[in-house]
């Protein structure tokens, strides 16, 4: 059924995530019972499922409504709406392939990038630190757990070879694990088939960036 204000001023708080699909096995459990001193509403744990083809952006957020009341005619004034800021929970990664001036009249094809000892699944708990407050909203999110690492292969999303102008491939949204994946790129070159692993010398990925590789 439908859910209604308090007939009185008041701040709720509200507690949303977005990204998860039960279809694939991920899933949410609300309340931390027996741990103070937060009351329940203020805590979900979320679970990335292992399948790797369907993983949702994860995303947390926590918004404020308020019942206000004029001083003169002790009216109520209700929200129409709770605004919400998201933030992403995951890395995402992603591959932009175009031919250098050296390579342009090379009769070679890349087949495939895999990105290489990266986490698509595990356990991230989002909690409301200030859920009794009525201003200074706080939202934090840590993972824990992660799922096992694998090497995760992408494909172009049209097929590309260096007589193109260049060819974006299939992104992948992984675990922050606190490890620099590497990426191994599979092509052939004059009918032979070679490979290229190359660890980037930058930090491990974080929370809410996008890192996009050219």
């Amino acid at each position: 059924g439908g859910k209604y204000w308090p007939f009185s001023p008041v701040t709720i708080n509200f507690l949303a995530y977005a990204g998860l699909n039960s279809e694939t096995g991920s899933g949410a459990v609300w309340g931390q019972t027996g741990e103070t001193p937060l009351p329940e509403a203020a805590k979900v744990v979320l679970t990335m499922s292992e399948n790797k083809t369907a993983q949702g952006d994860l995303m947390y957020a926590c918004g404020t409504g308020s019942v206000t009341q004029d001083g003169s005619t002790s009216a109520l004034t209700f929200p129409t709406r709770v605004p919400m800021t998201f933030k992403h929970a995951q890395s995402l990664i992603k591959f932009h392939v175009t031919a250098g001036s050296d390579a342009t009249a090379s009769n070679l094809t890349i087949t495939k990038i895999t990105v290489n000892s990266v986490s698509t699944s595990g356990t991230f708990t989002v909690t409301h630190t200030n859920y009794n407050g009525t201003s200074s909203q706080s939202v934090n999110g840590a993972w824990s757990s992660p799922g096992t690492a694998d090497n995760v292969e992408l494909s172009a999303q049209t097929g590309f070879t260096f007589n193109t102008t260049g060819a974006d491939f299939a992104s992948l949204l992984v675990v922050p694990t606190g490890n620099v994946p590497s990426f191994t790129i599979n092509y052939t070159l004059d009918s032979k088939n070679y490979s290229y692993t190359y660890t980037p010398a930058t930090a491990a990925p974080t929370m809410a960036t996008k890192y996009l590789y050219n």
